[in-house]
């Protein structure tokens, strides 16, 4: 399926979605509507939630490029 996907030049969705979540993390904290207070200031929960799981995600996977 992976093959068939490259031979095509379709992305998988967890790719998609981990991008997509990755820019919101990044682009909505200066945004003027309450997503921007709830980025700056994650609720505290006992599951993680989207803010608390894309922060965790972003330390352990994405690192910048020193280039």
């Amino acid at each position: 399926m992976e093959r068939i996907r490259d031979e095509l030049g379709i992305t998988s969705v967890f790719m998609r979605t981990s991008t997509a979540r990755e820019r919101a993390y990044h682009k909505w904290p200066t945004s003027k509507t309450w997503i921007a207070d709830l980025i700056k200031a994650p609720i505290k929960a006992r599951m993680a939630t989207w803010v608390t799981g894309s922060a965790r995600w972003i330390k352990k996977f994405c690192s910048k490029d020193s280039n």
